[in-house]
Formats: structure tokens, C-alpha cells, sequence
């Protein structure tokens, strides 16, 4: 069975050439084919020009400061929450509500569904670490 074999090189009318002994002149259909081949110095200047400007860009990425704008200040540095959710009951209404308690931040946060604008509304907010700390009084 004879098949075109799709890698061999491309057959003129008279003569079998390969791509490298093309002539690179107008009928040619890719310049890339017809390009010269890049000496091995100017190679490797290229390669060497890319690693130190890639040296320098981890250089300066090391060493500039990091800051994060979505993180608290430094002065007032919190623990990452460990949370905590149970659903519940209130007295006020029909419906539930979420408490959300945050064990290393010691506080505690009620919620409610709002169906007419679908969304969780606050209802109630405490820190128990400062109400351990508060001298009960009658």
C-alpha cells in the first residue's frame, strides 16, 4: 500500500530535497524554515542575558518589604479564627438564627436569614473575653 508519508520531505518535479537544502526564495512557505540558524555564542548570550534579569527580578522580590492591605496592623495583630456554627432558636420572631463562635478570638456572633433582602443580618455581637473579665453586678 502506498501512503504519502507526512514527515518525509517535500517532493518537487524533478528532484527530492530536503528542508535544509531548500532555497529560501519566494515560493517558500514559511520564513522560518528559510532562517538562519543563530550561532551557539549568540545563543548563549541570550540565555545568559535572561538568567541574570531573572536573578535580579527573584533578587528584588526577595528583598522588597511585604505588605498586605488586607491584614490587620501590626499593633493590633489577631489569632485566625477557629469557628464554630450551631443553628438555634430565637424568642423574637419565627425564625432561626446562627451562632458563630470564634474560640480563638473568644467572641460570638448571632445572625439571622432575611428573606426579603437574602441576606444574613447581624443580631447580636459579644466578646467573651472581656465579659469573663467584667465584675458582675446586681
Amino acid at each position: 500500500m502506498n501512503t504519502p508519508d507526512v514527515f518525509s520531505a517535500p517532493q518537487s518535479a524533478n528532484t527530492n530535497q530536503t528542508h535544509a537544502n531548500l532555497a529560501c526564495d519566494s515560493a517558500t512557505p514559511s520564513p522560518a524554515i528559510c532562517s538562519r540558524p543563530r550561532s551557539r555564542a549568540a545563543l548563549r548570550g541570550v540565555l545568559a542575558s535572561a538568567n541574570v534579569a531573572l536573578l535580579v527580578l527573584v533578587g528584588v522580590v526577595v528583598v522588597q518589604p511585604k505588605s498586605a492591605d488586607a491584614q490587620a496592623p501590626v499593633g493590633s495583630q489577631r489569632a485566625r479564627g477557629d469557628y464554630t456554627l450551631i443553628s438555634g432558636d430565637i424568642s423574637a420572631g419565627s425564625t432561626a438564627a446562627i451562632y458563630i463562635i470564634d474560640s480563638a478570638n473568644q467572641e460570638v456572633l448571632t445572625m439571622r436569614w432575611d428573606n426579603s433582602r437574602l441576606t444574613l443580618t447581624t443580631i447580636g455581637y459579644r466578646d467573651l473575653q472581656a465579659d469573663a473579665a467584667a465584675i458582675p453586678s446586681r
